[in-house]
This record gives C-alpha cells, structure tokens and sequence, in this order.
C-alpha cells in the first residue's frame, strides 16, 4: 500500500463506515483468492477514493438498485448465508448525509469500481468530527418522511456485528432512538443499566443456545409491557412462522424489503394494543 497525503473535509467515524461498507462489500462478492484494491488520488479539489474489485459484477439493471436497503445482488455461485444488503445502502445514506458524491462503474463478471469524492481540507486543524451518527431532522428537505421512527426507542440484537451495526445506522438515520445487542445477557444489561424501549427487532438464530424469542420474552418481562416484536430470519419452515404467530410476533424473511420494514414498525408503534399486559 502506498501513502496518499492530503487532508480532506469529513466526519472521520462516517467516512471510515463508508470505506469498511465498501471493502466488506467488495470481499463478500468476489470469488475465493479473489483481489480488492483501494486507490485513492487527487482531483482538484476532490479526494478521489476507490474501491475496486475482480468480483461477480452488477448488471446494469441492479446497477439502478443496488443503494437500495436491503437489496442484495443475485450470486448463486457465492456463500449467501450471510448478510441483509444493507451495505451499500449505509453507503448511499452517509454519503448523502455528508455531501460527498459516490461513482459506480460494473459489468457482469469484470468486477466492480465505487469511488468515493471527498472535499480535500485546506485547514485540517480546525476539523473535528462528531464521533455520533448523524439525525436528518424534520425541518430537513426531506421532511417527516425521512424521520417514520422520529422520538421512537428501539432494541436490535443480532449476533452479526456488521449486520447489527447496519440495521442500527438505517433505523437511526430513519429518526429512531438506537440501542443494539449481540446477544440476551447484553440486553439484559442495558435493561439493568435503566433502558428501555418500544420495539424490538431481533435477528431469530442468536448463537447456539438463543433466539430472537428469548430476547423478546425477557425484555417483555422486565419491562411489564407487550412490547412488539419483529423476527428477522432466513428460515421460511412454516414451522417458524407458526411458532412466531402464536407468540404475536412478527417474522420477515431475509433480504427484507426497506418498505416492508419501515411500515411494519410504524404500524406496531401506534399500535394501541401494544401496551401494558
């Protein structure tokens, strides 16, 4: 690897899951012993940082949805056991949220190339970056349609740190409050710690020995509310869904649709019924 100097304008937290979401994404769609490259370069006054890799490719026509939440591409002749195609949708979302500009160029089979242009810094001594997430607030362009999840607490526990740390950003740049778990004791510790919330979206399988079940059940016991629930899993038995159904929760199958998601919490969050047992 060789140094680039030079200093750009930018949350330093943000643009490092920019480029984590980037590589991690490169690495997940090329092929064993496959090679990803990380240039980056001056132009003008833009810092021109790429991502490239000898990967599977994106079609044109996944080209106009691949920034999509929860869009993933097609490849069948790769692992894709893991993952809920939030990558590249954490990307697009920063990035705007920053205001830098973002460059996709792809084909079938001959990799992929994301260039990211960054504000180089004239006086990178007076920047200071805000550590935290960024809220787009309701007097925004986009408005309340931007903030669905606005004043809203909200448990995601998911055992995938990657993952758990994607759902966290989208539900938080949707205006929710955000806390995360990998796993029951560390949601019990927040609750003993004196959080506590409104919905909780679990991934099913946790581990070995826990369930997304197990997470609801406890929170709900401490809480003493019927707290809503939302099961995120990529196994479609029916015998989930039964199981699921019968404890009034609610299960969504793997690649979940940002739509879907978004309404489902809305709707459990003004849900009157979701109250006290």
């Amino acid at each position: 690897m060789r140094p680039c100097k030079g200093n750009v304008t930018s949350d330093p937290v943000l643009l490092e899951r920019i480029l984590m979401n980037l590589v991690s994404n490169a690495i997940r769609y090329s092929y064993p012993n496959g090679c990803v490259l990380i240039a980056c370069r001056k132009r003008g006054n833009q810092m021109r940082i790429e991502v490239r890799d000898n990967g599977i490719g994106i079609s044109q026509a996944d080209q106009a949805d691949i920034f999509r939440e929860f869009f993933q591409v097609s490849k069948p002749q790769l692992d894709s056991s893991k993952g809920q195609g939030l990558g590249l949708a954490i990307v697009d979302r920063l990035v705007k949220l920053l205001g830098h500009g973002i460059e996709l160029r792809s084909a079938p089979n001959q990799g992929s190339l994301f260039a990211l242009q960054v504000p180089i810094s004239t006086e990178p001594e007076k920047f200071s970056g805000t550590g935290t997430y960024p809220v787009l607030h309701a007097s925004s362009a986009e408005g309340w349609e931007s903030l669905p999840l606005s004043g809203k607490r909200i448990l995601v526990v998911d055992d995938d740190e990657l993952v758990l740390s994607g759902t966290a950003t989208i539900l938080t740049s949707w205006g929710g409050t955000v806390s995360t778990a990998t796993c029951l004791q560390e949601a019990r510790q927040l609750l003993m710690g004196g959080e506590c919330w409104d919905l909780i979206i679990s991934d099913y399988q946790l581990g070995v020995d826990e369930t997304g079940f197990d997470v609801i059940i406890a929170v709900r016991a401490w809480q003493g509310k019927d707290i809503p629930g939302i099961l995120i899993s990529g196994d479609t038995s029916p015998e989930l869904l039964l199981s699921a159904s019968s404890a009034g929760h609610h299960l969504l199958y793997k690649p979940v649709r940002p739509a879907k998601l978004r309404s489902l919490a809305i709707f459990l969050l003004n849900d009157p019924e979701s109250q006290i047992i």
